[in-house]
């Protein structure tokens, strides 16, 4: 859960229990919706989960549907910015995307209930359902696939990767690494080995199955 954000901002007092209790609202959306499903939860269950009355979520929140976009903006936030700094500090492509696989482990690993909603949103890969999203979840989702996208041509120009499609590379990237991640961490009993599975699934994805490359 993040509030670190609140409390080095610098705010007063009262506005900082204003948005304390908005993230107490939004945490607890969160358990909510990835134990039961977005559509399985309720407001009055929110309520009680986070121990206000259905009045308090109304002073913040308008409805179900206003939380959960507040729940996925910030979680795409954060990404994007982790993203970036993955970016700044990394050279060749193999070094961005394997940092950026690593990032996607050691947030599932901290952050459960927040990659099960992250996954179910973000692993989505239709176009037509991020129409009905906000707008600013549509201008986060843009902002990732961009600096994808601008990676993989730098990988394209500096002969790194074979010639591609990139938005059809960041589908399947994203399909095959937030399934697998997921799936991990969800009926593994035992610890997650991050970075043995990190290789696995960029071998798979960059180097391929085959020793041949056989269709060419």
């Amino acid at each position: 859960m993040i509030d670190k954000k609140i409390a080095d901002a610098g705010l007063s007092r009262k506005e900082r229990e204003r948005l304390f209790k908005r993230l107490e609202i939004i945490n607890s959306a969160v358990l909510l919706f990835a134990e039961k499903g977005y559509e399985n939860s309720t407001l009055d269950e929110i309520a009680e989960k986070a121990e206000f009355g259905k009045g308090t979520i109304y002073k913040y929140f308008d409805n179900k549907e206003e939380i959960y976009s507040a729940i996925i903006e910030n979680i795409l936030s954060d990404y994007y910015n982790d993203l970036r700094s993955i970016n700044s500090r990394t050279g060749t492509f193999k070094e961005f995307i394997s940092e950026m696989t690593r990032m996607l482990f050691r947030f599932a690993a901290e952050n459960e209930s927040e990659f099960s909603v992250f996954v179910r949103v973000y692993g989505n890969v239709f176009d037509s359902y991020w129409q009905n999203k906000t707008d600013e979840i549509k201008n986060l989702v843009s902002r990732i696939e961009d600096l994808f996208k601008t990676r993989i041509r730098q990988g394209l120009q500096n002969k790194e990767v074979k010639e591609l499609d990139p938005q059809r590379f960041i589908h399947l990237y994203r399909f095959l690494s937030l399934s697998h991640i997921y799936n991990l961490y969800s009926s593994s009993e035992e610890d997650v080995n991050i970075e043995k599975e990190s290789v696995f699934i960029l071998n798979v994805l960059l180097q391929g199955i085959l020793e041949n490359n056989f269709w060419g």
